[in-house]
């Protein structure tokens, strides 16, 4: 008797394995019959078609609506609400596809986001504005103002091209730090393109000329970055700095980025390489609160190479408040190479413009100096 009822149980698994594997496949043979496109009230709708991986009369795969999704969102000419793709089935050949999507005001995707971010750059001499899609064409031009000591404007125009989002940039500028001073401007091209769901690649060349520590640097830049989504994230850039100028040598860098998204644990691993060569200007700027953190340590440290690691651990007191313990630690490679360790704890609230509100203080348990920062930001910068 025991025997029969495993019997029977094994080919109930069988079968329910079979009719879900039916099932899921089942939606993959049949034929995009229809693409409807919703929500849109300015932009055309051959920009939403161009970025899609499909079109009518092809077979559906699922993983077409991670994909065109990707490919959407990348124009950032759409309002933060979700990009929605739904499949009808019309019979048992074929489907419609339904994309809902909304045009943003012209000014920007979030009111509240537009007057907190125009109010705090107010407040450090800065001024950026973006007009987003004003023809329904996908065009995006921006301009940004800054007219303290350190001053720098410039614009820059994205549009759609070849399924991917081409940017032309430029500006001028002026930038006296501790370490250098230097003047010029930069202009530059780059087009990030979706390969499947899970592949990116952005390549891009610019042309760098700027009076540096009373030298004429002049500057082609080619590089290239390719970013993967997956069970670990990753994010690697390679450019080539070619010297224009003969009595300046070119150089080289690379950087990685691997991060593993969780809901309370996240760990991220940076490491960067650039050439001797490598002039202080183009050098990796690590410490404080920026992209390369050690959130104990002065920004604006100059290195050849690094090696950094973060880790935090978000505990819950509610739903919408955090308390965050982390570390930032690592090696970094300069005239006096020196290994690091931060150690901080900090709060986060969630807020309506989708950015937590932050708290953070962190310590150098041997040097005994720390800093603190408050702001809207997540918690580091993931390789997206």
């Amino acid at each position: 008797m025991k025997k029969n009822k495993l019997i029977i149980a094994g080919l109930l698994l069988i079968y329910v394995l079979f009719v879900t594997v039916q099932v899921q496949g089942s939606e993959e043979k049949l034929v995009v019959d229809e693409i409807l496109i919703l929500g849109v009230s300015r932009t055309q709708k051959e920009v939403i078609y161009n970025q899609l991986p499909f079109a009518e009369g092809d077979c559906w795969q699922k993983e077409y609506r991670e994909w065109a999704i990707q490919r959407l969102a990348t124009l950032n000419i759409f309002t933060y609400e979700p990009l929605q793709l739904v499949t009808q089935p019309l019979d048992e050949e074929r489907l419609r596809v339904i994309i809902r999507v909304a045009d943003p005001s012209l000014l920007y995707l979030d009111p509240a986001e537009f007057l907190f971010i125009s109010l705090m750059g107010l407040t450090s001499n800065q001024l950026g504005l973006t007009f987003y899609n004003p023809w329904g064409t996908g065009h995006n031009i921006s301009t940004t103002v800054n007219w303290s000591d350190n001053y720098s404007y410039g614009v820059r125009v994205s549009k759609p091209f070849l399924s991917g989002r081409l940017t032309l940039s430029g500006h001028q500028y002026r930038n006296d730090t501790f370490h250098y001073q230097s003047e010029g401007w930069l202009a530059g091209i780059n087009h990030r393109y979706w390969w499947n769901e899970n592949l990116r690649t952005t390549t891009g060349i610019s042309l760098q000329t700027v009076e540096f520590d009373q030298q004429h640097q002049q500057l082609l830049i080619p590089k290239i970055s390719v970013f993967h989504q997956g069970l670990v994230h990753s994010k690697t850039e390679l450019q080539y700095g070619l010297s224009l100028n003969k009595e300046q040598a070119s150089f080289s860098k690379i950087n990685t980025v691997l991060y593993r998204p969780g809901k309370n644990l996240l760990n991220l691993v940076r490491l960067g390489y650039a050439a001797e060569t490598t002039p202080a200007n183009k050098q990796f700027v690590v410490g404080g609160f920026g992209s390369l953190p050690l959130r104990a340590e002065p920004r604006g440290i100059l290195v050849n190479g690094y090696f950094l690691t973060t880790a935090e651990y978000h505990y819950s007191l509610n739903p919408s408040l955090k308390l965050i313990g982390f570390v930032d630690g690592g090696w970094l490679k300069s005239k006096k190479p020196d290994t690091i360790i931060n150690l901080g704890a900090g709060l986060s609230m969630d807020t309506p413009l989708g950015l937590p509100l932050r708290f953070d203080a962190a310590i150098n348990p041997v040097s005994k100096d720390w800093r603190w920062n408050i702001g809207f930001e997540f918690s580091f910068n993931p390789p997206i």
